[in-house]
């Protein structure tokens, strides 16, 4: 049966999802500006990124790019060129909504001409950059970059690019071991030997309606959802964090870092299980206002679980704005505890 463990609900003020799979390939196309005093025109410019997903605590991905200019051209001169440019960049991504996300990353390469001219010369250079990637689906997302590249002579020059990403090769689970053989050899067969048909009563089944493995007649807590973990009553297992923090602020204080550590090491000791955030505000402010923050929230605790170690694809994230309180509104403090972030995990 799937199991899903609630185990955090955080009250707070916080800051603040993705796919397990392993590899991302980007088809792109942009334009080149070269620094002005190189001679060169400006250029139209595309290329293909491959990146590898990883679960380091200071990147996030590994990408190998190759990018094309043709046509490139020399200023003042009918002379023209084609340029070929091969990177290796490492990408960390920062989540600002469940479907988008910014990123930076840094690396360095080598560009190639098809025939050197003045200003443009085989040569390495070194590249830092900033973009957004926009999520459609678990197997499509857009992204847009500017990147800024220094050549080993001093040039510099700006790229900029749009695409689309792909996200392909799941990670594989390793299978189950098969079961060892004891004293090295399976238990010799023995004779068959034939005995009087005995009659056993067909024994008495309990209910257990709701499927939580825990009978009926034992059950305080009928109805309960399919794949949720259950105590020996059969009530949601729930144990509850609060970390309160004053009216619209947005940081996790260092004093509540250990209690969100401790659900991170769950995560590691029972890596079955996935993690959604749900997102939560007082009624202070517009609707639009309090889902938004609600959003942000969350995702505060998906960055403090990445960088915690845990893998981006484990976690989820959704805001539910004002729309669910656990306490009254009405007081500053049933506003404190609707402030909050719940966390449920399953397998």
């Amino acid at each position: 049966m799937k199991k899903t463990l609630i185990i955090l609900s955080t009250t707070s003020l916080l800051l603040a999802g993705d796919t397990s799979h392993l590899y991302e390939l980007t088809p792109t196309v942009g334009g080149v500006l070269p620094e002005g005093n190189r001679g060169l025109r400006n250029a139209l410019s595309y290329g293909l990124r491959l990146g590898v997903n990883t679960n380091d605590y200071f990147f996030d991905k590994l990408e190998l790019a190759l990018e094309h200019a043709p046509n490139v051209r020399i200023k003042n001169s009918a002379e023209e060129t084609d340029s070929s440019r091969f990177s290796a960049n490492i990408v960390k991504e920062y989540d600002l909504m469940p479907k988008t996300s910014i990123y930076a990353l840094v690396g360095v390469g080598y560009e190639f001409f098809r025939k050197e001219l003045s200003g443009a010369k085989d040569d390495g250079f070194g590249n830092y950059g900033i973009g957004v990637k926009y999520a459609i689906n678990d197997y499509l997302n857009v992204v847009a970059d500017v990147r800024h590249a220094i050549t080993f002579r001093g040039y510099n020059n700006l790229f900029y690019t749009v695409g689309v990403s792909i996200p392909f090769g799941a990670k594989v689970v390793a299978p189950a071991p098969t079961p060892a053989v004891v004293n090295g050899s399976a238990p010799a067969s023995k004779a068959e030997v034939k005995s009087p048909a005995v009659v056993i009563p067909a024994p008495i089944v309990e209910l257990d309606s709701d499927g939580d493995g825990v009978v009926d007649s034992k059950d305080k807590c009928p109805g309960t959802p399919e794949g949720v973990m259950v105590d020996e009553d059969g009530c949601a297992k729930t144990v509850t964090l609060r970390v309160m923090f004053g009216f619209d602020k947005t940081n996790i204080t260092p004093e509540y870092m250990a209690e969100i550590e401790e659900v991170a090491a769950f995560l590691k000791k029972h890596t079955q299980f996935n993690v959604k955030l749900e997102g939560h505000t007082d009624n202070i402010g517009s609707k639009a206002y309090n889902q938004n923050l609600s959003n942000q929230r969350a995702l505060a605790v998906l960055n403090v679980l990445k960088n915690l170690g845990i893998e981006k694809s484990r976690i989820t994230c959704e805001g539910f704005g004002e729309d669910m309180p656990i306490a009254s509104n009405d007081s500053e403090e049933g506003r404190a505890l609707n402030r909050r972030v719940e966390a449920k995990f399953r397998d």
